[in-house]
């Protein structure tokens, strides 16, 4: 019987060993956040801690897929791109028992779904954090990849350790600091996202020039309702639907370790398009782009999109959004900007 995922957080309401335990331990925290509200792994974490309270997050991660009588191996085993893509791109599968599908049957087979809402069976499937970290690290010891593996496992693990363990590696935080690395998540989830457009639609070897035909609602719609996509409200000006991108697969990050503009000596030699272009962090303008090819342009007019990224992170407990008087600033720099992120120089 598939049991609703558990609220971590509520745990250490009820248990003040378990409280003080995860307040020395932030590692141990995260990961406990990590296992995505699944009743087992999450039971078997708290064993774990209670034997060894300063684990280290790795730690817990080997401990959790070791012999233990209950083989949650299985659960990251079977998770393939077929698994996954609805996942990533939020697509709805049909979960019913009466005729399912083979993507919805292998969810409901491991549990990946964890939550089931009682109103509908078309549901958006999801799995936790340490199953995909865990699939990823077999991939690479077996490494018995196929067509996209190779480029989507890679991003994935490194996407998990940025994205949901910023206060939990050490390795990452040398160098980094915790703002740098979620500007880098953000491109790596962009990079996913396309990546995972080109498996689902049918492009599944590893190519430079293989595109794919990609509107913006598939990049960056919120999935509301099975096969419909919206862009969020304060998107509403862009008429999105006339906006179709030849969208090739992104090869890799290209960091320019310096504002922008952009300049001819940084591309050069290399190919920009379906790329993500990287800034140098916390500055004024923007952090990062892509540049796409408008599908409906000819070889003798040919049209590009430019996608500005601005990232914000905020500490915990700190809000998300932008103010009134951050969004006024950022208007009035892009309007004074040539080309992008330094100021226009006025002719004296």
């Amino acid at each position: 019987m598939p049991l609703r995922p558990i609220d971590v957080s509520k745990l250490w309401e009820h248990s003040p060993k378990l409280k003080e335990m995860v307040e020395k331990n932030p590692a141990a925290k995260r990961f406990l956040f990590d296992c995505g509200g699944h009743p087992r792994s999450i039971a078997f974490t708290v064993f774990d801690l209670t034997r060894e309270p300063g684990a280290s997050y790795d730690g817990l991660l080997t401990s959790l897929f070791s012999s233990n009588g209950y083989n949650l191996a299985e659960f990251s085993d079977s998770l393939d791109l077929d698994v996954l893509a609805p996942c990533i791109l939020a697509s709805h599968q049909d979960f019913d028992p009466v005729k399912p599908t083979s993507i919805a049957q292998a969810h409901r087979d491991r549990l990946y779904l964890n939550s089931m809402d009682e109103r509908s069976l078309l549901q958006i499937p999801f799995t936790s954090p340490i199953f995909v970290l865990q699939a990823c690290k077999r991939k690479k010891s077996r490494c018995d990849y196929k067509g996209l593996e190779r480029a989507i496992f890679a991003l994935l693990e490194e996407y998990f350790k940025l994205g949901t363990s910023l206060e939990s590696r050490a390795e990452f935080s040398v160098e980094q600091p915790a703002w740098a690395r979620f500007e880098r998540a953000v491109l790596i989830r962009e990079m996913l996202v396309r990546l995972f457009l080109h498996y689902q639609r049918g492009k599944n070897d590893a190519s430079a020039e293989s595109t794919v035909r990609v509107r913006l609602e598939d990049l960056y719609g919120v999935s509301l309702a099975p096969g419909t996509r919206f862009l969020p409200l304060h998107s509403a000006a862009l008429n999105a639907s006339d906006i179709v991108l030849d969208v090739r697969q992104p090869g890799g990050i290209l960091d320019l370790k310096h504002k922008m503009p952009l300049r001819p000596t940084d591309f050069a030699g290399r190919d920009v398009l379906s790329t993500a272009v990287k800034c140098v962090s916390n500055q004024d303008g923007t952090d990062a782009l892509f540049v796409d090819r408008v599908a409906a342009s000819v070889s003798s007019s040919v049209e590009y999109h430019e996608l500005l990224i601005e990232c914000k992170w905020s500490a915990q407990g700190a809000t998300t959004q932008f103010s009134l008087k951050d969004m006024s600033s950022k208007l009035k720099l892009l309007q004074e900007q040539d080309g992008r992120g330094e100021r226009a120089v006025t002719p004296v």
